[in-house]
């Protein structure tokens, strides 16, 4: 009888070398009883040579194109994935000693939440505002078309949908998780499919989720463990038309299911 692997880690590499080195030397390095599956996709076969050399353990794939959307890059790794757990990772989160433990002990436990995501720290110090509410049309209207952040207004939507009183201190529900590390049981994509690859930076990861809780799944945010980012996560290209058509359609499958 085959047996599966605890959970199935999918990563672009698209730092360089060194980034993803560290990455895939703290994955494998670190003690402890998850069995992993490590796919990467990196930019040229060169690379994909050395880390096949050097990790034997990682399935490695050179992708002529990493410029693509995360979506469409995350499916092709998922394909290779057979774990029972399934995790879109960034390459710059290092997952500290235990995390990965805590994270699918608590799967284990709670057997109706689908989606998982830990507190993530910047280089900064500061806290990843890696968990928010779902897209409200004011919110997309005036935080993600507009911009802005004077006015009471703005302040309010931005404390609601960034839960900023919050300070991510303990543990609890949540509506969308940052997609820098999300984790899901394999059920989740048995039941809602794929990433959807019609949209860009932004949703794709919002949309997943948003989908996980229309299944009857809970997503649920784990304060501990603590994991931190060894680089900053890019900052989002400015807001263009395909921004704003996919929060658009995110807003009308959040209203109107049959839209989209």
């Amino acid at each position: 009888m085959e047996i599966l692997p605890d959970l199935s880690i999918c990563v672009i590499a698209r730092q360089g070398g060194e980034t993803i080195t560290g990455f895939l030397h703290v994955l494998f390095d670190a003690p402890g009883y998850v069995d992993l599956q490590v796919i990467v996709l990196v930019a040229d076969n060169a690379l994909a040579d050395q880390l096949g050399q050097e990790f034997a353990e990682a399935l490695v794939f050179a992708e002529e194109d990493l410029a693509v959307a995360d979506a469409v890059l995350y499916n092709r790794a998922l394909r290779f994935a057979t774990g029972r757990y399934l995790a879109l990772v960034n390459e710059g989160v290092v997952c500290t000693p235990g995390a990965l433990e805590r994270l699918l002990d608590f799967m284990e436990d709670v057997p109706d939440v689908g989606v998982v995501g830990p507190r993530l720290v910047l280089p900064s110090g500061l806290v990843a505002g890696s968990v928010r509410r779902f897209l409200s049309l004011p919110a997309f209207l005036l935080l993600d078309c507009l911009s802005l952040q004077k006015g009471w207004l703005v302040k309010s939507l931005w404390r609601r949908h960034f839960l900023t009183d919050w300070d991510r201190a303990s543990s609890r529900e949540v509506q969308w998780l940052s997609d820098l590390f999300l984790l899901f049981r394999r059920e989740v994509l048995d039941d809602i499919g794929w990433l959807d690859e019609s949209y860009g930076e932004r949703y794709a990861g919002l949309d997943y989720c948003h989908r996980a809780r229309q299944a009857a799944w809970h997503n649920h945010f784990l304060h501990d463990p603590e994991m931190v980012m060894s680089i900053a996560p890019a900052e989002a290209s400015e807001v263009g038309w395909q921004t704003m058509v996919d929060g658009l359609r995110f807003l009308g499958k959040k209203w109107w299911r049959s839209w989209v």
